[in-house]
């Protein structure tokens, strides 16, 4: 097992301070801010992709049956 002095368990512990001082100051930021900072740094917002995602299943779901049966169905 590894030997650390009384100073290094000192310097490490003192860091997990500063590390857990920093995750406080963080600011916690809402829905309507997240999607803001999405919007603007990728060009979307989540509610969009949750929307596509509904409709990508509901389409999915429709023509599941026709798929299972092996009959084509027009899209």
């Amino acid at each position: 097992l590894p030997y650390f002095s009384a100073e290094d368990r000192r310097e490490y512990l003192e860091s997990l301070l500063r590390e857990s001082k920093k995750e406080e100051a963080a600011p916690v930021l809402d829905d309507d801010s997240l999607n803001d900072i999405l919007a603007r740094t990728y060009g979307f917002r989540v509610q969009n992709i949750l929307l596509h995602m509904h409709a990508s299943v509901q389409h999915h779901l429709q023509f599941q049956p026709c798929l299972s049966r092996g009959v084509q169905g027009s899209h």
